[in-house]
């Protein structure tokens, strides 16, 4: 029994750890590239990821802000994720945590963009708790099925 345990926990680890591969540019199709190109020119420096069907770029835009864009194997760009200020939170969306979540205060924030729509994406701690990660809408709804993104 003892060894079935141990073969599933290894088998969801190296699962787990293949969700999201790090990989050379050289590797990338060359419409995901000129995607990338075209949204940050003269973008250097850029990380890329394979996430299934989606490669994921991460782009150091300055000394404070880390961008990352999702982009699917035709060239489309699917998401984009912006590491902003706390301060840029809008205040719907600090109300509502204000009301769901008054234990907590920020930690990290993102602005996402998916699809036209914009989300914030945010990881909330609070003393003695565990850390934990929501996303909204700009109206302060909590968007619960929409996945945190990593």
């Amino acid at each position: 029994m003892k060894a079935y345990i141990l073969a599933a926990a290894l088998f969801s680890v190296i699962t787990g750890s293949c969700q999201n591969q790090n990989i050379s540019a050289s590797k990338v199709p060359s419409v995901v590239v000129n995607k990338v190109q075209e949204s940050y020119p003269g973008a250097k420096d850029v990380d890329w990821k394979k996430s299934k069907d989606n490669y994921e770029a991460e782009i150091q835009v300055n000394d404070s802000t880390e961008v990352s864009i999702l982009v699917n194997i035709a060239g489309n760009k699917v998401m984009e994720k912006r590491d902003i200020r706390i301060s840029e939170v809008p205040s719907a969306v600090t109300n509502a945590l204000t009301n769901h979540y008054k234990d907590y205060k920020i930690d990290e924030a993102d602005q996402i963009t998916k699809d036209g729509t914009t989300y914030y994406q945010l990881e909330l701690e609070a003393k003695g708790k565990k850390d934990i990660n929501v996303v909204f809408n700009a109206n302060g709804t909590e968007e619960k099925s929409m996945t945190y993104w990593d």
